[in-house]
């Protein structure tokens, strides 16, 4: 009878074991995002805009190898839009990543932070955007000295704990030849940050003069134009 009552006894912790594990994952089992997208100065709300839900990590079994590129499609792991009222409100299943981020990005609009998602909770997130700036480089021979420019421009913005993709993705590297150079380049960039600008001048195929400097992008302009006449 003692053996009947314990087997009994083990029999009923076990189902209050499972019961509670089965609730908490049931608890658990959806992610849930709300928030509003907002413009990072005016603070007014950003209407009809597209979110995503990045993956964080590369190898989810290695959470010390960081994503590079974020902001590529490719990495996108689930797509929202915000209403028109700048409002969105979404739920999902847990995915297989631990470390999700949700980020904005398109042709005119960034935000230069990804905000941290966390998996299996209720998660209020209000993003700000930048709308992204054009450098306008005007480059034009005046010396008649040197034959051949070569230029690169890299945007370097505080990208939070990651590398900011338009390091990668923006990158221009060109090779300008002839002594009547008069050569115009675009280069979309965000405000608050840094443009460093490398060039090498040549002269029959022999380095005459180099140089690197920085140029201050802010909110001010949609365009700003920096001449570079050598």
């Amino acid at each position: 009878m003692k053996n009947v009552l314990e087997i009994i006894c083990k029999s009923i912790i076990i189902l209050i074991l499972l019961f509670t594990l089965t609730v908490c994952k049931k608890k658990n089992y959806k992610t849930t995002i709300n928030g509003n997208v907002l413009d990072y100065y005016s603070k007014n709300l950003i209407p009809n805009i597209d979110l995503h839900i990045i993956n964080s990590v590369v190898d989810p079994s290695n959470p010390h190898l960081r994503q590079t590129d974020s902001y590529d499609q490719g990495n996108w792991l689930i797509n929202t839009q915000a209403d028109i009222n700048g409002t969105f409100a979404f739920a999902f299943d847990n995915i297989k990543y631990d470390q999700c981020h949700l980020v904005i990005c398109n042709d005119t609009l960034v935000s230069d932070i990804k905000y941290f998602v966390s998996i299996g909770h209720e998660n209020l997130i209000y993003v700000y955007v930048k709308r992204l700036k054009l450098l306008k480089l005007h480059l034009k021979n005046l010396s008649n000295i040197y034959d051949r420019i070569s230029l690169n421009t890299k945007i370097d913005n505080d990208f939070d704990e990651f590398n900011s993709p338009f390091t990668v993705k923006f990158n221009c590297g060109i090779m300008v030849n002839g002594y009547n150079n008069d050569t115009i380049i675009f280069r979309k960039t965000i405000p608050d940050g840094l443009c460093r600008i490398s060039y090498i001048l040549y002269k029959q195929n022999s380095i005459k003069a180099d140089s690197i400097f920085d140029i201050h992008i802010d909110n001010t302009a949609d365009t700003f134009t920096y001449n570079l006449f050598y």
